[in-house]
């Protein structure tokens, strides 16, 4: 008797595992008409996209050929996105913070666990803002297409990081990575 119960199980499980049942869609970055007002204040009627991981929360708009990434951090440090790589060798990042009243930003490439200023002329970075304001860290960016999305590709890497310093030298405190899809 327990025989048939078991396998019953068995073939039921199985059918539920191959139909995909129980698994969840990731959403889409589909093109906006109206792109995010980069100004450091990442507000979510702004962007198209988002994805909340309590301590920081990414936010994403595509429109023509760029794509804005907006980051906030509940973390009183630096805050960064990464594009390029799924790790941080070979990302592209753009790391900011705010101190004593002055917002410093930096494209940065990673090289193993390391990361150096892009060379000049070298960089993707369009236009960047970012703020510290009542405990939240927000960082806008603005990068071409071009640069963020593999020709063909279907989907396209992103890494957030933010730490509680404010220096480009420290280990980050928390670090995300998010598979995009892309229509």
């Amino acid at each position: 008797m327990k025989k048939p119960v078991l396998i019953g199980f068995l073939i039921v499980t199985a059918l539920l595992f191959m139909s995909g049942c129980g698994e969840e869609e990731s959403p889409v970055l589909s093109p906006s008409q109206k792109p995010p007002l980069l100004d450091g204040a990442v507000t979510p009627e702004e962007y198209s996209l988002s994805y909340d991981f309590d301590t920081l929360k990414l936010f994403l708009s595509r429109s023509g050929d760029v794509i804005f990434l907006g980051l906030v951090s509940t973390l009183p440090g630096w805050a960064a996105v990464g594009v390029g790589s799924d790790k941080m060798n070979g990302a592209v990042m753009i790391i900011g913070y705010v101190r004593d009243g002055e917002a410093v930003v930096t494209e940065q490439l990673g090289t193993g666990h390391r990361h150096s200023p892009s060379e000049p002329g070298d960089g993707i970075l369009r236009a960047s803002a970012i703020t510290e304001r009542n405990g939240l860290v927000s960082l806008e960016v603005e990068l071409p297409v071009s640069a963020v999305i593999p020709d063909g590709a279907a989907a396209f890497p992103v890494l957030i990081a933010a730490s509680d310093t404010d220096s480009f030298s420290e280990y980050h405190s928390i670090r995300r990575e998010v598979t995009v899809r892309i229509e």
